[in-house]
C-alpha cells in the first residue's frame, strides 16, 4: 500500500482493527526507517537469487572448471558492487579506523586471482593432455617407400 501511495487513512482503515492505533507519525517513521530496510533487504535477496542463477546457468552451459571461473567471475562483481555501494570516502575511512581492513580486502583479492590463475593453469593442462590424447589416438604412419613407391622406381630404371 505504500508503494501504491495511498494515503495513511487508507492503510489504517484496510489494516480495520489492527491500525487503529497507528498514526500518521508511526506510518510515516515505519515508511523511512524499517520499511525501507525492508525494501532493501528484498532488492539483496532478489539480487542474490539472481547471482545464484546465473552461477547454475554457467555451470549447465560450461562442463568442467567453468563452473568455478564463472563462480570467480560472479565475485569479481560482488567486490566491485560492494566497492561501489559504499564509496571511495567510506572505504578510506575504513582503513583509516582499521589498517587491518586494507590487508583483509588485499588479501581477498589475492585469494581470488590465485585461485582464476588455478583454473587457467587446469584449463591449459587439460587442453594439453586432449591434445596429446588425439595425437596418440591418430593412426601411426608407415615411415619409409611403400611398396607401390619401389615398383615404380625399378618400372623406371628398368633393373628388374
Amino acid at each position: 500500500m505504500l508503494d501504491d501511495g495511498l494515503p495513511y487513512t487508507a492503510i489504517r482503515q484496510h489494516l480495520g482493527e489492527l491500525g487503529t492505533n497507528l498514526s500518521d507519525d508511526t506510518i510515516g517513521r515505519w515508511k523511512q526507517g524499517a520499511y525501507q530496510e525492508h525494501l532493501r533487504d528484498l532488492r539483496l535477496l532478489d539480487e542474490s537469487r539472481s547471482r545464484h542463477e546465473l552461477a547454475l546457468e554457467l555451470a549447465r552451459q560450461e562442463h568442467g572448471i567453468d563452473a568455478f571461473q564463472a563462480a570467480h567471475k560472479i565475485a569479481a562483481t560482488l567486490i566491485c558492487d560492494a566497492v561501489a555501494e559504499i564509496g571511495a570516502d567510506s572505504l578510506r575511512q575504513a582503513v583509516k579506523l582499521n589498517p587491518l581492513n586494507l590487508l583483509r580486502m588485499l588479501n581477498s583479492l589475492s585469494r581470488l586471482t590465485a585461485g582464476g590463475l588455478k583454473c587457467e593453469q587446469h584449463l591449459s593442462d587439460q587442453a594439453e593432455r586432449n591434445a596429446s590424447l588425439q595425437q596418440q589416438q591418430q593412426p601411426k604412419q608407415k615411415l619409409g617407400i611403400s611398396s607401390g613407391s619401389v615398383q615404380e622406381m625399378e618400372d623406371a630404371l628398368k633393373l628388374m
